[in-house]
């Protein structure tokens, strides 16, 4: 149970899409479905509708969506609570803008890596709120790609300007379960599952970012 392993006291909120940093705060008030905090600095609050990531000294990494702001503390709803990673290669969660499709030639990964060149259709874009470290992505989506398929995408960091391309291999597709599906862009159907892919080609440069943009959210975890 989520609020089981979630205690008053510090903390932090991450809006990915928004902050370039992670905000103090201080867990005031725990419920059902619910936690509410208030921010310990000057940072202007999140605003409704923001997804959101709390970190605090728990086992549990948490997320969901702000649903209102009263008298300087913020409510979030809690969507799901994440185990937090143990392993050496640590994943972090964050706003990575990403933009795939599935090669169907066998020159299609080259000719992307390369110079950008596809001919193909159907490019996707999923929730952007996902897991990520230098090997690889978990992100949520519809089951538009099966276990096995090589991938053509691209994708930006949150704070830096470049887009770079690549080439992943899906490693996992698993459902969401129903009480956890949501609407991540409008216009768009509730992402249906979990998709995991494994970098097969991508430059160390992309790499490198990710492994960067990981480390500025882990910082001010460690404060914990």
């Amino acid at each position: 149970m989520v609020m089981d392993n979630v205690s008053l006291g510090p903390c932090e909120i991450h809006v990915p899409l928004s902050w370039a940093e992670p905000a103090a705060a201080t867990t005031v008030q725990v419920e059902p479905e619910t936690i509410w905090i208030e921010l310990t600095g000057d940072h202007a609050p999140p605003r409704a509708g923001d997804r959101v990531i709390l970190e605090g000294p728990w086992n549990v990494r948490v997320m969901g969506t702000v649903s209102e702001t009263k008298q300087g503390r913020v409510c979030v709803a809690v969507s799901r609570a994440i185990e937090k990673d143990r392993r050496a290669s640590h994943r972090s969660l964050g706003g990575i803008e990403v933009r795939y499709a599935v090669a169907r030639q066998p020159g299609d990964a080259e000719a992307w890596v390369e110079n950008g060149a596809c001919a193909l259709e159907g490019w996707h874009v999923p929730d952007p709120f996902m897991s990520f470290s230098s090997t690889g992505l978990r992100f949520d989506h519809r089951a538009v790609v099966d276990e096995g398929d090589l991938i053509l995408m691209s994708f930006t960091v949150p704070h830096r300007s470049e887009t770079w391309r690549g080439t992943a291999r899906v490693v996992r597709v698993t459902d969401i379960p129903f009480a956890e599906q949501s609407e991540y862009m409008e216009g768009e159907p509730p992402a249906s599952h979990r998709i995991a892919v494994h970098f097969e080609t991508l430059s160390t440069e992309a790499r490198d970012a990710l492994v960067a943009r990981g480390l500025e959210i882990l910082k001010s975890i460690r404060r914990l």
